[in-house]
């Protein structure tokens, strides 16, 4: 049997085998087979699906992250998002394009709305008869007609509540009227407000002049029109006695006649100047002159003024007053000079008597 020898090979042989090896290993390592669509390029980034990528992290197709997912600095999509339970943004959400919620949406805290608010009954994109509602970038509500909505608020306070809680803040807040689509506000019809014992109908920035007509569309706060054929009083108020008995306080029958127990009107200015010393009194041969020019006294409404405008009881009353003052002023001239002639006479009288022989 023949032996096998072993000749020693120089030390640089086995250098010669390691770097024939390291080379083959990175030839092997940067070959790229045909099917192969994951790369490590040089330039240090990662390609998965693709052999080309622009970042630092490339996938093209679908990925899957079973714990959390940070992103330090921002992260853009720009196709699809699908969340399968919750979306918790902590900081600034600002949603540039269009958002859609197909089931329930949510807020939590304060939302910021920079552009406009539309809700729509259909899938229209205008705003028109059938939209719900359609608010501008500014605030203001918008429609393209009489949408059932507005229809609703105007005909019912909860409804108008409950969108006032949803749409604003606070329903402190100065209540604000939707525009039509030339911007002009459209005044919203009054409803009634209710509270412990009372039922009433107010005034607000949408319903400036609320007015009350009874059988009639009212041209005044309160309006009543009677009903022909029919006998019924426009008004009557009376008050509650003792043992179920009523007293008459105020009534206004078909005719316009009022019947009240008392009128207190509340005047200023009332003549008491007549008396003060320097009140000039018109001589009586001027009011004589007057009332034949004139068929009435100074100052007092003629018969034609009165059958034109009414009469003022305040204000005839202050005119008699004053006249009556005036009068009296005159009367007391006369006095004065009744009795001046009267102690003239008496001693012309007896100035006679002692001179007789």
């Amino acid at each position: 049997m023949k032996s096998i020898r072993l000749i020693k090979a120089p030390k640089w042989s086995a250098l010669l085998l390691i770097a024939i090896s390291i080379f083959t290993s990175f030839s092997v390592f940067s070959q790229t087979p045909p099917n192969q669509q994951n790369a490590l390029n040089p330039t240090g980034n990662v390609g998965v699906g693709t052999m080309n990528p622009d970042s630092k992290l490339q996938v093209n197709g679908s990925m899957s992250i079973d714990s959390s997912l940070t992103a330090r600095d921002s992260a853009i999509f720009q196709k699809q998002v699908r969340m399968k339970d919750k979306v918790i943004v902590e900081g600034e959400a600002v949603i540039k394009g269009v958002l859609t919620a197909k089931d329930n949406l949510r807020v939590l805290g304060t939302t910021k709305i920079e552009g406009a608010l539309k809700l729509t009954g259909l899938n229209n994109t205008q705003p028109d008869d059938t939209t719900l509602l359609f608010m501008n970038a500014a605030g203001k509500v918008k429609s393209g007609g009489i949408p059932a909505l507005l229809d609703a608020i105007s005909s019912n306070p909860k409804a108008a509540k409950s969108l006032q809680d949803i749409v604003y803040a606070s329903a402190q807040q100065q209540e604000l009227c939707p525009v039509d689509n030339n911007g002009q506000p459209i005044l919203l019809a009054p409803y009634w407000q209710t509270g412990p014992e009372k039922i009433f109908i107010l005034n607000s920035n949408c319903k400036p002049d609320v007015r009350l007509g009874v059988g009639v569309i009212p041209e005044a706060k309160l309006h009543i029109k009677t009903s022909e054929g029919h006998s019924t009083y426009p008004i009557i108020v009376e008050k509650s006695l003792p043992g179920n008995q009523t007293q008459k306080l105020l009534q206004l029958d078909n005719n316009g006649t009022l019947f009240s127990r008392e009128i207190k009107v509340n005047l200023i200015n009332w003549p008491d100047f007549v008396f003060k010393k320097d009140y000039t009194l018109q001589p009586l041969s001027e009011v004589e002159n007057y009332v034949q020019n004139n068929g009435h006294l100074p100052d007092v409404p003629s018969a034609k003024e009165i059958e034109e405008n009414g009469l003022d009881l305040g204000e005839i009353n202050k005119i008699l007053m004053q006249k009556l003052e005036e009068l009296t002023l005159h009367l007391i001239a006369q006095e004065k000079r009744i009795t001046a002639l009267e102690n003239e006479l008496i001693n012309s009288s007896n100035t006679t008597k002692t001179t007789a022989p």
